[in-house]
């Protein structure tokens, strides 16, 4: 497990030095931590229940997320869909593990959902829609997921729940810059923050 995580690390570094530096470094190691983040259950599991394989179909859309947003301008409504069919894969995953669904949390989150969306002033309709669904459903994310760690005891709830919370700034770092303003750190920021995310996730389900 050291030497896989140490791999996850060193594979995240070259992708952000990538970023700044060489296109075709990038796309390369991009797709490889995208990858450990997949394999990591499938190596160190033992077994595979259905909550587990719907939470990794979510790495795999993730992925696929991944590499549509290397072309933005052309596949961002694509690339948000697959992370969109991500969240509700954990959605999924996590309502199974669990059984329960704390509403009050889903209560604050639905309005800070809207504040969230109206941060960012997006003047196209459509795409304000959309981005308004994918806000939601992130949101819904956080609520199922902190449903699960009150009723699991062990380490790899809290864990998720980190994740889950990296990648939703993750999410949100990448809107302000893409709507609101861009600054030099955002990459590093995003590229950091969800990869970090998605180990623990990733992490989390092999441990528990």
């Amino acid at each position: 497990m050291i030497f896989f995580v140490a791999a996850f690390l060193f594979s995240l570094i070259l992708t952000v030095t990538g970023k700044y530096r060489n296109r075709k470094l990038f796309v390369i190691f991009k797709t490889i931590t995208s990858l450990l983040v997949i394999i990591m259950p499938l190596i160190f599991r033992g077994d595979y229940p259905f909550p587990v394989l719907i939470i990794l179909c979510g790495f795999i859309f993730a992925m696929i997320g991944d590499l549509l947003l290397l072309f933005p301008e052309k596949y961002f409504t694509k690339g948000l869909f697959a992370f969109l069919t991500t969240h509700l894969c954990y959605i999924t995953g996590f309502y199974f593990l669990s059984g329960n669904l704390n509403y009050l949390v889903l209560l604050v989150m639905l309005p800070a959902s809207f504040i969230v969306l109206n941060i960012f002033r997006i003047e196209k309709r459509e795409l304000r829609n959309y981005i308004l669904v994918y806000i939601l459903i992130s949101f819904t994310t956080i609520a199922f997921i902190y449903s699960y760690t009150e009723v699991s005891s062990g380490i790899e709830s809290i864990l998720i729940l980190i994740g889950a919370c990296l990648f939703l700034i993750s999410d949100f770092v990448l809107a302000w810059n893409k709507f609101k303003n861009r600054f030099k750190l955002a990459e590093f920021i995003i590229l950091t923050s969800y990869y970090a995310g998605q180990i623990l996730i990733s992490y989390g389900i092999t441990i528990l």
